[in-house]
């Protein structure tokens, strides 16, 4: 069966410059983040938005790596945050996307970057 309109056009919502708040295994212990929507094809891949940068990148000297994400310009955040532009990751399909933002609309995606962050990163 298709989708209906109102389905349609919340997967239209998902794409480049998307934020979504979802369960993330391949974090250091696994807990609840924001992803940045980094690409959606060829494949799917995300950015991980933290609260403050890693010292271990610190130390490094990667920081700058690091785009600031002010909390003033995304309603979504408790904060400011930083979304790491070191890694891009490939942790979810596109399909567990999709039916994450089906489910539940208003939990999963956040909203989207502003312009000019998303320019930054």
């Amino acid at each position: 069966m298709g989708l209906n309109w109102l389905e349609e056009s919340l997967l239209r919502n998902l794409k480049v410059g998307s934020v979504v708040y979802t369960w993330c295994d391949f974090c250091k212990p696994p807990k609840d983040k924001f992803l940045l929507v980094a690409s959606v094809s060829p494949r799917l891949l995300v950015l991980v938005i933290n609260s403050e940068v890693n010292q271990f990148y610190v130390v490094r000297g990667l920081s700058h790596f690091h785009v600031l994400v002010p909390q003033e310009e995304q309603t979504f955040l408790q904060h400011d945050s930083h979304a790491c532009c070191i890694e891009a990751i490939d942790a979810f399909y596109l399909t567990f996307m999709r039916a994450e933002v089906l489910a539940n609309y208003a939990a999963f995606h956040r909203g989207h970057l502003t312009y000019r962050c998303l320019k930054d990163v």
